[in-house]
């Protein structure tokens, strides 16, 4: 009945390994006090044979249970060249972002663009859709990381370079079904990217 005690105590309770530890250590210790005749015969009352009782049973949880616990693996931290990766990848996604917040803004403009138009979207490239461009081909060139197929991926960064000047001369032109049909094909461009096996896992 008692083994069955210990077992239902161990799994209703569950105590963490501190204060496993702290049991353990005070169940342990001994008074630095001098010895007397006192304790020898305080040992033969029921009020310590019952304290006795009751230590060697703490004592026992406490050694069944630190025999039984098993300590978390640490997760393993990502390398420097890991965090290039992740921090390029999220250029990527926030390029992606604001390239959409852009298709937006255009959706509302006239077929025939204004100047001011024009001049929104020419600044905006540089400011938001060229680092993103800029962070792709950095990924396709990382070295030390299992990215995947590296060509592809560099593939996918001249695609996406390719658009962004289609989209500068759209723009020039003040053609504003030109400026979206390039904003959705650069979309299409990153989206791909970001799904690549290797890429994919460092997506937030």
């Amino acid at each position: 009945m008692d083994q069955d005690l210990l077992h239902w105590s161990l799994r209703k309770h569950r105590p963490s390994l501190p204060r496993l530890a702290a049991a353990f250590l005070a169940a342990t210790s001994v008074p630095t006090r001098k010895p007397t005749s006192i304790p020898r015969l305080c040992r033969q009352t029921p009020t310590c044979l019952a304290a006795d009782a009751t230590r060697r049973r703490i004592l026992q949880l406490a050694s069944v249970a630190l025999a039984t616990t098993v300590l978390p693996t640490p997760a393993r931290s990502e390398s420097t060249y890991e965090k290039k990766v992740r921090k390029n990848v999220a250029r990527v996604s926030l390029g992606r972002a604001k390239a959409q917040d852009l298709k937006i803004v255009a959706s509302s403009w006239k077929e025939d663009m204004s100047e001011d138009d024009q001049l929104y979207v020419l600044r905006f490239i540089p400011i938001w859709l060229e680092p993103a461009r800029l962070a792709m081909a950095a990924v396709g060139t990382q070295e030390n990381v299992d990215i995947g197929d590296a060509a592809l991926l560099k593939n996918k960064a001249a695609e996406s370079m390719g658009h962004l000047l289609e989209l500068r001369a759209e723009a020039k032109g003040r053609k504003k079904a030109g400026v979206l049909r390039e904003l959705d094909e650069w979309l299409e461009t990153l989206d791909d990217f970001l799904k690549l096996q290797g890429v994919r896992r460092f997506v937030l």
